[in-house]
């Protein structure tokens, strides 16, 4: 029976009802430093939200490499910054690996993408408000998620969020880590990958199993723009990344084609200007530029696809110039 350790406690893989056990001793530790005073629902997203969390196994042990991403409906805006304030003191005090964003009750219930709007005017989707209502579960409190979202009202732009994101963070994360992290930043990068070819394709699921299912029955699409090398890479990384597979290492290179190739969709579908942001995305977009003292950006009509358009094209330019974008990209966008 493979088990694994994480913070003291050891949790049978196998078992979905393990899982469900894990999650509940991280929630009654969130209760335990006040939590619940303040929140209306805890909502499971990422891979747990979906039974899916990425694992590997080393000398016959499963070891989970997700972390726990939950989305706390706070029942005051005040209480926003204090559901982070109880996150961060139940990291320190137990070693959890939490991922915790506290939203609005106005948000949920209307489905917008950020927690304060200054116009009435509806928004298309991002992938995070998608998978909030398509692949995530209310595990304590009240549910919210009683209806999806549309895929087709989802932003295309979130093709190039998706790509930009994952570089991003491969070039910042790939510094000073072992081999088996760099290979994992790597497979993540060709996930997004698939990712933001459903989205193009208008197949795109929140389950990274129902996404493989959607790639076998679009092979000959997705071949036609990224080769027939590109799905034997895919399967290579979703057995490494999603079921415990073998290590698989990519070629940097090759990666590099692969974007460039999604990159060249980017251009000819004119995906450069978001349209799921708003004023108080920006404004906070502003922020970010003043405090980390980014002031060329003020000059840029289009920050966000500034940042992004340049780390992607970087990248697959094999650019050193890339890693200050990615700096650039988790000091303003992240």
């Amino acid at each position: 029976m493979a088990l694994y350790l994480l913070n003291n406690w050891v949790i049978r893989m196998d078992s979905l009802e393990s899982q469900e056990n894990y999650i509940n001793g991280i929630i009654n530790s969130l209760m335990e430093f006040g939590l619940g005073g303040i929140a209306h629902s805890i909502i499971l997203s990422g891979s747990f939200g979906r039974y899916e969390p990425t694992y590997t196994v080393v000398n016959d042990e499963v070891i989970y490499l997700s972390d726990v991403e939950l989305v706390v409906v706070v029942k005051k805006v005040v209480y926003l910054k204090e559901a982070r304030k109880i996150c961060e003191r139940a990291i320190r005090k137990t070693g959890l690996d939490i991922n915790l964003m506290p939203i609005t009750l106005e948000r949920i219930r209307n489905k917008d993408n950020y927690n304060f709007k200054l116009s009435k005017k509806q928004e298309l989707k991002t992938i995070f408000t998608y998978d909030l209502y398509n692949g995530s579960r209310t595990v304590w409190g009240e549910d919210y998620l009683k209806s999806n979202v549309s895929l087709d009202d989802v932003d295309k732009y979130e093709m190039k969020r998706l790509i930009g994101n994952r570089i991003g963070e491969m070039l910042l994360y790939l510094e000073g880590k072992n081999k088996m992290a760099q290979n994992q930043w790597k497979s993540k990068l060709i996930l997004a990958c698939v990712s933001a070819l459903l989205v193009h394709l208008k197949l795109y699921k929140s389950s990274y199993k129902e996404q493989r299912n959607a790639t076998l029955k679009a092979n000959e699409e997705i071949n036609s723009i990224m080769g027939t090398r590109f799905l034997k890479d895919y399967e290579y990384a979703f057995s490494f990344l999603r079921e415990g597979g073998k290590e698989f290492n990519a070629d940097i290179n090759q990666l590099r084609e692969y974007v460039d190739k999604i990159s060249y969709l980017f251009n000819i579908e004119g995906i450069n200007t978001p349209k799921s942001n708003n004023t108080m995305r920006k404004l906070n977009q502003y922020i970010k530029i003043f405090k980390n003292r980014r002031f060329k950006l003020l000059i840029m009509n289009n920050i966000e696809d500034y940042v992004y358009s340049n780390l992607i094209n970087l990248f697959c330019s094999n650019n050193d110039e890339g890693f200050g974008y990615a700096k650039i990209w988790k000091q303003v966008l992240y």
